[in-house]
């Protein structure tokens, strides 16, 4: 058997773009397909100008698409290389040389661009999607969380890739717990001078607001990037509209200036937060906790019961935060791989 590997470059954009969208809807078997994104969505993806430096790559056995990848340097971190839109046909009897070769086409690619570390799996920076769920992934498959076939752990591991950076999503018994315990921060913010306040479309009207708040937020994120405003507008519009945000948060101090939002939204009879963010010059006054109440308590109110932090990093203090008020029920385990390239 051979792997033909096809890169953008070499059959240009206008072929190849079409080609590389319909792969993940060609492979990707139920229940992993839950996730996929239309066609036109990764199409998008290809168009988009930055990061200037990628390329991507589709497998291909006996004149069939069996797999694609796409990689590209860090726009901000010196020698490291990305790779990301991993897909692998798992029911081909070659899956494991096709997984290798396109991972040893975007290793090359990096290591002639200069890169020294292969990290993955990232679309293009940590705004996209990123990770691989490594427990049991077909329990409890949500859509806000990163969804592929075991397999796709084992091709990377195969190929000399190791565990870099470790995240959970915990489930806890339940909301009004997490309300009870949360209740002394959110009157410790009152009396701090802080208003909270709500609302379905909370976030469209504040997008601004928010997105200046998230870069001074996720700053200090694991490999962080900023972004541009459109940018973050192309993003989280389309999440915003496809999600109930009506459990969300966000928090004002007295001159009126937002400081602080909880980004969570209902899924089934659950209450998911994804993110906290707090303008660093108002932390340490409880904000985090008080949204916490805030957001918990909408839930009890709106009939959902469990309580979900989702997409921590596992020794995050805000991760474990989320999960010591009660019992934690399930968790989840994310990993990002890296790799040196030598």
């Amino acid at each position: 058997m051979t792997v033909k590997i096809i890169s953008r470059t070499e059959l240009g954009p206008s072929s190849f773009d079409h080609q590389f969208s319909t792969i993940q809807r060609r492979v990707r078997k139920a229940p992993y397909d839950k996730g996929n994104y239309p066609e036109q969505v990764w199409h998008g993806m290809l168009q988009i100008p930055k990061p200037e430096k990628k390329e991507f790559f589709m497998a291909e056995v006996d004149s069939q698409l069996v797999g694609r990848i796409g990689t590209n340097m860090a726009t901000s971190y010196p020698g490291k290389g990305y790779v990301g839109f991993f897909e692998v046909d798992v029911s081909h009897p070659e899956s494991d040389a096709i997984a290798k070769a396109l991972l040893e086409s975007a290793k090359d690619w990096l290591k002639n661009e200069g890169a020294e570390e292969c990290i993955g799996p990232m679309n293009y920076n940590t705004w996209f999607a990123y990770r691989f769920r490594v427990d049991n992934p077909q329990d409890q498959i949500f859509l806000w969380e990163p969804i592929n076939p075991p397999e796709y752990v084992n091709y990377f591991k195969s190929f000399g890739m190791e565990s870099l950076e470790i995240y959970q999503s915990r489930c806890s018994d339940k909301n009004e717990k997490v309300a009870q315990s949360t209740e002394k921060s959110y009157k410790k913010a009152l009396e701090h001078g802080f208003s909270p306040f709500k609302g379905e479309d909370f976030l469209l009207k504040n997008m601004e607001s928010l997105f200046k708040l998230s870069l001074i937020g996720f700053s200090k994120n694991y490999l962080y990037e900023p972004i541009s405003f459109p940018e973050f507008q192309a993003l989280y519009v389309p999440i915003f509209k496809a999600f109930d945000f009506s459990t969300g948060h966000l928090a004002k101090n007295d001159k009126g200036d937002i400081v602080a939002f909880c980004f969570s939204f209902k899924d089934g009879q659950n209450l998911v937060v994804k993110s906290i963010l707090v303008d660093p010059e108002y932390q340490g006054k409880g904000l985090s906790n008080a949204l916490l109440h805030l957001c918990s308590k909408e839930a009890v109110r709106q009939g959902l019961i469990d309580f979900i932090g989702a997409l921590f990093k596992k020794e995050s203090i805000s991760g474990n935060n989320l999960s010591v008020k009660s019992e934690v029920l399930w968790e989840h385990e994310y990993h990002l791989f890296s790799k040196k390239i030598t």
